[in-house]
């Protein structure tokens, strides 16, 4: 009887059939891992967008808070920002920023201290 000489090339059956799903396996994880990496990619880049934005606003400070104002500036609800605020900048130890609503009588008459 002759026997079957097993080449380089050839495999038995079993072994051929596990590589194909080895190899999807493989892919499948591939692609899994690359979602991942670029879904903590997305979140990483939409989270540097808020840096500058205030998300709440302050109650209006006591007079001696509001004689510290050095300055302001507006945010817009444009771009990252989800709310329109005046930011005021504050001459305290560490550069302090108080977020207000530019709906607010009080915020109106400090801006005006500035316009002037």
């Amino acid at each position: 009887m002759p026997t079957a000489d097993k080449g380089v090339g050839q495999e038995t059956c079993g072994k051929r059939r596990r590589l194909p799903r080895l190899q999807r396996a493989a892919m499948k994880l591939r692609v899994l891992c690359f979602l991942l990496l670029t879904a903590c990619i997305y979140t990483t880049l939409a989270q540097g967008s808020y840096e500058n934005c205030c998300l709440k606003y302050n109650k209006e400070p006591k007079k001696s808070i509001k004689q510290k104002v050095l300055g302001y500036r507006l945010q817009e609800t444009d771009g990252g920002c989800n709310m329109p605020a005046v930011v005021f900048t504050l001459a305290l130890k560490k550069s302090q920023k108080l977020c207000s609503d530019p709906k607010k009588p009080w915020v109106k008459n400090l801006m005006r201290k500035f316009s002037n």
